[in-house]
């Protein structure tokens, strides 16, 4: 008889062993939602390293953030690492099996009735992605892909021979001149465009820049980034030798989204030529142009 309780409870004991994981799964445990994140033609630019902060819109509704899903202050805010995305306030699917629709923008700023209104000085990198959505039941495989909607200005500056290094002396500062500076992101629409109430303004480049002496080797020095334009940007460029500034236009006229165009400045004895080809973010028109 003892034999036969024993028997019972050792088959009693590999039952409960057998049991699955699945088992102990709660159906109705909220479900985190997950995402990757990446950059297309990451270049040199305020994000670097495929490492930065930006933010996910969240709505209910496809193709409308008005009403966001989220609430906090932390709410839709995350960090993208080599693909990886991390949320700072950890967000979930709905319990009732409802659809979220997210799109990611950066850099971080407050969502009002879709928009998200920002103030540049040339070193922010604004950036969108496409919509995505999930479910507590379609939750694999989510992406975001950042794309950039401001154009780049990078510069190279190069002296014609020893006397145009004399001439001009050091390079103390370049400034792009009559910049949109407030824009307006329409989540919606995933479209960047002025502020209903234009803010122009003269912005000085500093990123990436420093005040030095002319070589006859073209050298980067500088980039920004700016909001495309149909019409040719003009910059404002001092030197140790010319305090007041030389006003440059420079090419190409039309400027593009997610575009850098890599402006040669050539300095001669008595003036400053500028010359223009496109480097990857992607690749645009070339272009040139020169003023006495």
């Amino acid at each position: 008889m003892k034999k036969f309780i024993l028997s019972i409870l050792a088959i009693a004991a590999m039952t409960s062993c057998t049991k699955t994981s699945e088992d102990d799964v709660d159906p109705n445990a909220p479900v985190e939602i997950k995402l990757g994140g990446s950059i297309t033609a990451l270049s040199k630019a305020a994000v670097t390293d495929n490492t930065f902060t930006a933010q996910v819109a969240s709505s209910e509704t496809t193709g409308n953030y008005a009403t966001p899903l989220w609430s906090g202050t932390n709410a839709g805010k995350i960090t993208v690492s080599d693909g990886s995305v991390t949320f700072t306030q950890t967000e979930y699917y709905p319990n009732d099996g409802g659809t979220v629709y997210m799109k990611g923008f950066a850099p971080q700023a407050a969502i009002n009735t879709g928009q998200v209104a920002y103030t540049i000085s040339g070193k922010e990198d604004i950036m969108v992605t496409s919509e995505i959505s999930g479910s507590r039941t379609d939750n694999t495989n989510k992406e975001l892909t950042f794309n950039h909607l401001l154009t780049q200005l990078k510069f190279k500056l190069v002296a014609e021979n020893a006397d145009a290094i004399t001439y001009w002396g050091s390079i103390t500062s370049i400034t792009v001149k009559d910049v949109e500076k407030d824009l307006v992101l329409n989540l919606n629409t995933g479209e960047l465009t002025v502020a209903p109430t234009p803010n122009k303004g003269d912005l000085e480049v500093s990123e990436g820049f420093t005040s030095k002496e002319l070589t006859t080797t073209p050298a980067e020095n500088g980039y920004i980034m700016v909001l495309p334009s149909t019409t040719a940007y003009v910059l404002n460029i001092k030197t140790a030798e010319n305090t007041q500034g030389v006003d440059v236009t420079i090419s190409p006229v039309v400027t593009v989204k997610g575009t850098a165009h890599e402006i040669t400045l050539t300095f001669k004895r008595s003036e400053i030529a500028s010359s223009a080809k496109t480097t990857p973010w992607t690749t645009g028109d070339p272009g040139s142009g020169e003023v006495k």
